[in-house]
């Protein structure tokens, strides 16, 4: 991946307490809603999910207040 910021999104409680198979099926929509938040400023941007954690690379710099408005997301660190 090319060298953008990293950001380590952590899932709303909500979402971790679910069986598996909704668990997936709501982090599947998830990450659908944060393509969707991202595409709008027209940057790069690549998103790995994980069972835990979702992780962002962005180019631009007001990604991680668009990432925090997303419906099912607790918190966004940057990661240096």
């Amino acid at each position: 991946m090319p060298d953008l910021p990293l950001y380590l999104v952590r899932l709303s409680p909500d979402l971790t307490t679910k069986a598996r198979r909704t668990r997936r099926r709501f982090q599947k929509r998830l990450v659908k809603n944060l393509r969707e938040a991202l595409s709008g400023f027209g940057g790069q941007y690549y998103i790995r999910n994980k069972w835990d954690r979702i992780y962002v690379q962005a180019e631009h710099p007001g990604s991680a207040h668009r990432i925090a408005g997303v419906f099912g997301v607790a918190s966004v660190s940057r990661v240096d």
